[in-house]
């Protein structure tokens, strides 16, 4: 982290550009108020080289913008930008197509995924049902996901 210089008083450590400010204002700094550095250089507490501001101003300043790179869509052939770190750990993970929009996706996904996942299990929930069990009592019977058994029964009606 930063070294800022730190002033002891009473047994404990001030900031040095924090009481530099305080001091200029003629007040107390309230624990909202941050000091920023314009040159960085956390040492310099030159009244002119510091600025009194919120933290989200400060992190705008000092935010690392991602680096972004240039991508076609292979829906659309639109070109569009993603984080390079976001890019290479898909690519990672198997990721071999990228698309720009929910709408590409979802038309990616319509084309090459089954329009209607057919539930494995609907012989064995049609026959607890008719038993009477309740679908909480069949996903834990056969050690299902409590979502695929109710998915299930909901698409039923």
């Amino acid at each position: 982290m930063f070294e800022y210089k730190r002033i002891y008083k009473n047994g404990g450590a001030l900031l040095e550009h924090r009481l530099v400010m305080e001091k200029y204002l003629g007040r107390k700094l309230t624990k909202k108020e941050i000091i920023h550095h314009v040159d960085e250089n956390p040492k310099n507490n030159n009244i002119k080289n510091l600025r009194i501001m919120t933290l989200s101003e400060h992190t705008k300043i000092h935010r690392k913008k991602a680096e972004m790179i240039k991508l076609i869509c292979a829906q659309c052939g639109t070109t569009f930008l993603r984080s390079k770190k976001r890019y290479e750990y898909k690519r990672r993970c198997g990721q071999s197509i990228f698309l720009c929009s929910r709408k590409c996706t979802g038309i990616v996904n319509k084309k090459y995924l089954p329009h209607e996942r057919e539930c494995k299990y609907k012989k064995v929930i049609d026959k607890e049902l008719k038993k009477g069990l309740t679908g909480y009592a069949i996903s834990e019977k056969y050690n299902l996901n409590k979502g695929t058994v109710y998915n299930y029964i909901n698409k039923k009606k």
